[in-house]
């Protein structure tokens, strides 16, 4: 791996103007999985790592009237233990049962395991089968797309340059 600058935003708007500034340059990371094995590979190479762990207003499961929301900053293991989902959507806590190894689970983030552009990751099957939508962050405000949107080709999101997955809503189930 070469040398890169390590950045470490407070703010969403902060991580978006670094990635602007850094013109398609610089990744965002939080558990860092996906992207640590693609560097250590030689397959990618950023100028920047952006490391957005600290962005608070990312983390939390939340539920309204009309749907559960996921901060991008959830990790796969708080998904699966969440008393909240498990009342809600029991199968996304089975489903996080099946997600790599437990470290990974503690480490790997939804907001990132989206963003990877692996159309064949457990989480993105399940948001498509109920309805989930992704909020996507840039310089220019917010956009929600269906998650089915979010994935156009192997590995190749329709994210900006400059855009961050912020959250995942799905729309609550009838009783």
């Amino acid at each position: 791996m070469k040398n890169f600058e390590y950045l470490e935003p407070t703010s969403v708007a902060e991580a978006c103007a670094l990635l602007k500034q850094n013109g398609g340059e610089a990744k965002i990371f939080a558990g860092g999985a996906h992207l640590t094995i693609l560097m250590k590979q030689g397959l990618y190479q950023p100028r920047a790592l952006i490391n957005i762990k600290k962005i608070a207003e990312l983390k939390g499961i939340r539920c309204s009237d009309a749907e559960l929301s996921i901060g991008a900053l959830v990790t796969h293991r708080e998904l699966e233990t969440s008393a909240l989902v498990r009342d809600k959507f029991p199968v996304l806590c089975e489903a996080e049962r099946e997600v790599a190894n437990i470290r990974v689970r503690h480490m790997g983030t939804v907001g990132g395991n989206l963003a990877s552009g692996e159309p064949l990751t457990d989480l993105s099957q399940i948001f498509i089968a109920l309805d989930g939508k992704v909020k996507i962050t840039g310089p220019n405000g917010e956009r929600t797309i269906p998650v089915q949107e979010l994935f156009l080709d192997f590995y190749t999101t329709s994210l900006a340059d400059d855009e961050i997955i912020t959250e995942v809503m799905i729309p609550l189930l009838p009783k």
